[in-house]
């Protein structure tokens, strides 16, 4: 699909990123979709906390969202506690 319709990959698999790689497809994580949608006004950062919770309560917080979740979404969670 992303080569017919020229679109952009958003996956958290990352046998999915190599995937796309492979076929230079651009690939995001979709933690920095999430990211885009809260910059530019789509999603507000209650949702990005109810999306956060709801991936930690269910056992599906990626690793690459846990890694930026005080950093990428710092206005939301604060910043990495010490």
């Amino acid at each position: 699909f992303g080569q017919v319709r020229q679109a952009m990959v958003a996956t958290d698999d990352l046998g999915m990123h190599k995937l796309a790689e492979d076929f230079e497809l651009p690939v995001f994580h979709c933690h920095e979709v999430l990211k885009k949608m809260l910059t530019a006004k789509v999603i507000d950062k209650s949702l990005v906390a109810k999306i956060y919770r709801a991936l930690e309560v269910n056992g599906d917080l990626p690793r690459s969202w846990v890694e930026v979740k005080h950093t990428a979404f710092k206005k939301v969670f604060g910043p990495k506690p010490k």
